[in-house]
């Protein structure tokens, strides 16, 4: 990632120069800053950032330049918060934008269930456009994003939830929480995606 900036930043000769040079020339406006081609960019101190990030269950990414000072970052996590890992990489390029002052998760603590009830929740429930699958292997359960995009099927990793009760289980990869909603000796008919500050219901499919 740190070559790729360099050619961006003119430090490595490429052959995609200018193709690279006109993804900050066109641009549309975004918030107070604005988006060019690929790249999100923001004003300070007379200067301009070029960054993206991203990130997925257990994991955070961020790169961006300073096309003025030459500067570029890149920070990458083995971990997911909402936030991600964008104050530290701006504050890189920037020692006056602060870090983000973020709470720490919450410890919680795995506790022992009858593994039987593990088979009311396994099943695909519906997710936004996608679909969060929930299955089992002996006494573990874990969970798994899958989603349609242009035809093809796309799978997301697969992570281990951790009970925290009957129905109310985590994931150590994240900081996600989900909850199932059922009744006795009946599959689930919903479940619960705590995750980023926010509840998202997913019912079961048939």
């Amino acid at each position: 990632m740190l070559t790729f900036l360099e050619a961006f930043l003119g430090y490595k000769e490429t052959p995609l120069a200018p193709a690279m040079k006109a993804m900050l020339e066109v641009r549309r406006p975004l918030g107070k800053g604005s988006i060019g081609l690929g790249w999100l960019v923001f004003p300070t101190d007379d200067r301009e950032i070029a960054n993206h990030d991203g990130g997925t269950g257990g994991f955070s990414s961020w790169a961006g330049y300073d096309p003025k000072e030459r500067t570029g970052a890149v920070v990458l996590s083995n971990a997911f918060t909402p936030t991600g890992v964008a104050d530290i990489g701006v504050h890189l390029l920037n020692p006056k934008l602060p870090l983000a002052n973020t709470e720490t998760p919450k410890e919680r603590t795995q506790v022992p269930i009858d593994p039987k009830l593990l088979d009311h929740y396994i099943g695909r429930y519906r997710l936004g456009q996608g679909t969060l699958e929930i299955t089992r292997d002996g006494g573990r359960l874990f969970a798994q994003t899958l989603a349609q995009i242009n035809g093809q099927a796309i799978a997301g990793p697969k992570f281990e939830l951790f009970a925290e009760s009957e129905e109310k289980f985590f994931a150590k990869v994240s900081n996600i929480q989900v909850s199932f909603e059922t009744g006795p000796e009946c599959p689930a008919a919903r479940l619960i995606l705590h995750k980023a500050g926010r509840d998202t219901l997913a019912p079961r499919l048939s």
